[in-house]
């Protein structure tokens, strides 16, 4: 009868299945949990559980600042084309507002023509 996993035989049945190096056994399991008892297996499983859970939070957190920051960058470009535009507006408006003025001076000071009578 093979004991290691590498030599399985089919008859053995699927608790000695050839598995990944992380699984273990039933059998390996079912020894577990006699030696050092059912509460401190199921500690073990929540400590790991907990750490999972932890270590998927963080990935999510920086996953979500990653997302943040690009959105903040987009924003400040946005902002800064903003400024840039009403700057260009503005001194539009000030030339605009320069040549009314410079018409409005010259309707008031040209000499108005006499009517006849």
């Amino acid at each position: 009868m093979p004991t290691e996993r590498g030599n399985y035989d089919p008859m053995d049945g699927p608790a000695l299945q050839p598995t990944g190096a992380a699984e273990m056994l039933t059998s390996e399991w079912v020894e577990l949990v006699q030696t050092l008892g059912a509460p401190l297996i199921f500690a073990g499983v929540c400590v790991w559980f907990i750490k999972y859970m932890y270590d998927k939070q963080l990935e999510a957190q920086h996953e979500f600042f990653d997302r943040d920051s690009r959105a903040d960058d987009k924003l400040f470009s946005l902002a800064e084309k903003s400024n840039e535009a009403l700057s260009k507006v503005s001194v539009s408006l000030d030339a605009n507002t320069n040549s009314m003025d410079n018409l409005i001076s010259a309707i008031i000071s040209e000499p108005k023509p006499r009517r006849r009578a």
